[in-house]
C-alpha cells in the first residue's frame, strides 16, 4: 500500500513539473478539459430531462400527447397542439381515453395581494380534470370541480404552486381564500399542488394554475381566448389510456 502511494505522489510532482514548464499547454489542457465536461454534463442534463425522466404525475407510461402536427419552420421542429373545439370532441367521443385533459401555457403579472408589485410568473391554463386525471393531489386545500371548468370568465380561483407558495407566502396554510392578482384580475386561492408536481413539461415550472375557462381574461390573442375558433391551436391535449378490456 505504501509503495503504490509512493508511486502516485512521484507521478504527480512529475505532472505538476511538466505543467509549470509550458503554462500555455497547461491552460489549453483546462480549458479543453473544462469544455469537454461541461459540454457532456448538458448533453446528460438534456437527455436525463427529455427522454429518461418521465412526467411528474402518476403511471406517466399510461399518458400520451393528442393533437395535430404543427410543424415551425424557422426552427425545424414540430409538435402535436390542439384548439379547444377540437379538445371537446376528442374528449367527448374517444373511448380510448380515461380521461383526457388540455393546457396551454401563460406568462402574467402575480400580485401576491392587492395593491402589490406584480412579478412575472409563468402559469398554466387548465382544464378542471388535470389533477385527477393525472393523479395529483393538493397537498392542501383541493383542485377545480368539474362546475368550475364550464362557463368562460366565471370562475377565477387558482391552485398555486408548491415553490410559489413556499417562496411568496411562506408556507402559510392560511393562504386558502386568499386574494391574488393576475393581470391584474382577482383570483381566490384554493390549493396548493404538491412539490413533485411541477407542470406538464419538464423544461418549465409551472408557478400557478388556474381554469382553462379563465383564458379570456388571461390570454391577449383574441381568437384564443374565445375558446371557440378551431384554427387557434394553442393547447396541449395528454390522456390516459384506458385499461383493456380481458377480450383484447
Amino acid at each position: 500500500m505504501m509503495i503504490w502511494l509512493e508511486h502516485l505522489w512521484q507521478d504527480v510532482r512529475y505532472g505538476c513539473r511538466m505543467l509549470a514548464r509550458g503554462p500555455a499547454f497547461t491552460v489549453i489542457a483546462v480549458l479543453s478539459l473544462a469544455i469537454g465536461i461541461g459540454a457532456n454534463c448538458a448533453i446528460f442534463s438534456f437527455a436525463d430531462a427529455l427522454l429518461l425522466r418521465p412526467l411528474p404525475v402518476a403511471r406517466p407510461g399510461e399518458v400520451l400527447t393528442v393533437g395535430s402536427t404543427i410543424t415551425i419552420e424557422a426552427f425545424g421542429i414540430s409538435g402535436l397542439e390542439s384548439s379547444y373545439r377540437d379538445y371537446v370532441d376528442v374528449r367527448d367521443r374517444s373511448k380510448s381515453f380515461d380521461g383526457l385533459t388540455a393546457f396551454t401555457y401563460v406568462t402574467a403579472g402575480f400580485a401576491t395581494r392587492p395593491g402589490a408589485v406584480p412579478a412575472l410568473k409563468m402559469g398554466m391554463l387548465a382544464s378542471g380534470n388535470l389533477f385527477p386525471v393525472m393523479g395529483i393531489r393538493p397537498v392542501l386545500g383541493r383542485a377545480f370541480r368539474p362546475e368550475e371548468d364550464r362557463v368562460p370568465g366565471r370562475d377565477a380561483l387558482v391552485v398555486l404552486g408548491h415553490a410559489l407558495w413556499e417562496q411568496q407566502f411562506g408556507s402559510d396554510p392560511a393562504v386558502l381564500g386568499r386574494r391574488v392578482d393576475i393581470d391584474p384580475h382577482p383570483f381566490t386561492v384554493i390549493g396548493v399542488a404538491p412539490p413533485e408536481f411541477s407542470g406538464m413539461d419538464q423544461f418549465v415550472r409551472t408557478d400557478f394554475f388556474v381554469p382553462l375557462m379563465m383564458s379570456p381574461q388571461l390570454l391577449t390573442d383574441p381568437k384564443a381566448a374565445s375558446l371557440e375558433a378551431r384554427d387557434a391551436r394553442n393547447l396541449t391535449l395528454k390522456g390516459r389510456l384506458a385499461p383493456m378490456s380481458p377480450g383484447c
